[in-house]
């Protein structure tokens, strides 16, 4: 298995069929979605080899040009896409739209004090426009990958992942190294700001991650070849056991990212020949 970054020379003999457009959950440092994928026994051998372009921390706005501003990957995607580097290609991965919410403060109401309906912290405006940049850059993304494989034969196709995320426990943990918190935490913030009750902190992510979840998952479409992987309810999230399966409040660890990609992403892949 390879998994190259941006500008890396490719290893003779691996040559990445994947191509990842991802956030943290394909590049956070040794626990990630790609090297979940990568790991396990029933992915096929040419998928273990992946090219990945994003980054930490990357919204979904940054991977295309969104109105009148170009996103700082966009450049790199349009790279990998153009018929030299695309013809390797067979399989193309998203991830994103979890920063964007994080950009957008979590679409909370701006005051929360006395709410006791977790659905009622999420205010209607804010999720509206959350939930209409994801749908407007994914139809961007998409379209340009359509476009970039659209003379691929009918028996050698590209398929097309999309993910959503898990439900998170916003307990305030950000990415540490050596004992020090390098960067987050990234809910508890915006729960705290917005004065949610903490009784519904956990349910206010989930009814987003629903919401998220739902707007990708639209965009789903087989017989195109674009699947979604439905990572809800895979993870533990109860107070005596979800630190196993979470690392922080946005990434799991090793063995949840293993869970998640052997619970619902191989069955999908399974479907399309790329796993066993």
């Amino acid at each position: 298995m390879r998994i190259y970054l941006p500008g890396e020379a490719i290893d003779p003999g691996k040559m990445p069929a994947v191509l990842a457009i991802g956030d943290s959950w394909c590049w956070y440092p040794g626990n990630n979605l790609l090297q979940a994928i990568a790991l396990n026994w029933k992915v096929k051998a040419p998928y273990k080899n992946i090219q990945i372009i994003g980054y930490n921390g990357a919204e979904l706005a940054e991977y295309v040009t969104y109105g009148s501003v170009k996103g700082r990957y966009a450049a790199e995607i349009e790279r990998q896409l153009l018929p030299i580097n695309a013809q390797h290609y067979s399989a193309v991965v998203i991830s994103g739209g979890g920063n964007d919410a994080i950009k957008y403060g979590l679409a909370l109401k701006p005051q929360c004090n006395g709410i006791t309906d977790a659905d009622q912290c999420l205010d209607d405006i804010g999720i509206g426009g959350l939930l209409d940049r994801v749908s407007n850059c994914m139809t961007i993304l998409l379209a340009q990958v359509a476009a970039a494989f659209a003379s691929r034969p009918a028996h050698a196709p590209v398929y097309v992942f999309l993910h959503g995320y898990d439900y998170p426990v916003p307990d305030g943990r950000g990415f540490t190294l050596a004992g020090l918190k390098l960067t987050g935490p990234w809910l508890e913030p915006a729960l705290k700001t917005a004065g949610v009750d903490p009784a519904l902190w956990q349910e206010v992510c989930r009814k987003l991650i629903e919401r998220l979840n739902a707007t990708i998952a639209a965009f789903a479409d087989p017989a195109k070849n674009i699947h979604f992987v439905n990572s809800c309810g895979v993870l533990d999230c109860t107070p005596a056991g979800y630190k196993t399966d979470w690392a922080n409040e946005m990434h799991p660890t090793v063995s949840g990212f293993a869970k998640v990609v052997e619970q619902r992403w191989i069955p999908v892949l399974a479907a399309v020949g790329i796993a066993s």
